[in-house]
């Protein structure tokens, strides 16, 4: 009856590493896991509300009539993010620390005043890829009249980009029927 089992394990272990050698084969490397560490650049802008992503690139927004040209220009040079591995970042002229927290699911931008106070942004890891990052800022939702509720003066910048791509690719009854709107900042290696 041992003779049985022992048979009975061996083939198994047998059947098994040839299976895995047939699917992946036996030259197959494991691959590491992709890391934010790296030169990002901006390509685009998002807006995801609870009807539809949409999505804007730099030369999308720079044909858009209303669009100040010179400011998309301005972002299209001069956003573009350096996470390092020892945790610190540049972006243009800002620098930083930064942690993954929440099994990589978000990013906190740690920058420091001139008097030492700290200021913490956090974004949603939503997309990172070898040559893609997506991160999500703050989540807005309109209030019962219809008006997005901002917190206070520091989430404008917030609220605006959440807004940018969808004034890019969408209608005002899309926005008007958006119940929450988040924007999303696209990079490329």
């Amino acid at each position: 009856m041992k003779k049985i089992a022992l048979f009975i394990i061996t083939l198994i272990s047998i059947l098994s590493f040839t299976a895995c050698q047939e699917k992946f084969g036996s030259d197959v490397v494991p691959q590491a896991p992709v890391s934010i560490v790296g030169k990002w650049s901006i390509s685009g802008f998002g807006t995801i509300t609870n009807i539809k992503t949409y999505e804007a690139t730099l030369q999308e927004i720079k044909r858009t009539p209303k669009i100040d040209t010179t400011m998309v220009n301005a972002l299209a040079t001069g956003v573009s993010f350096d996470f390092k591995q020892d945790g610190t970042y540049a972006a243009g002229k800002t620098v930083g620390t930064w942690k993954t927290k929440d099994s990589n699911k978000t990013i906190d931008l740690i920058t420091k005043d001139n008097t030492g106070k700290e200021s913490v942004q956090t974004f949603s890891v939503l997309e990172l890829t070898a040559n893609s990052l997506k991160l999500g800022s703050k989540k807005f939702t309109k209030n019962a009249s219809g008006n997005i509720e901002a917190g206070d003066f520091s989430d404008l910048p917030f609220m605006l980009l959440g807004s940018l791509a969808i004034g890019v690719k969408g209608s005002q009854k899309e926005f008007d029927d958006a119940t929450f709107l988040q924007g999303t900042l696209i990079f490329k290696r």
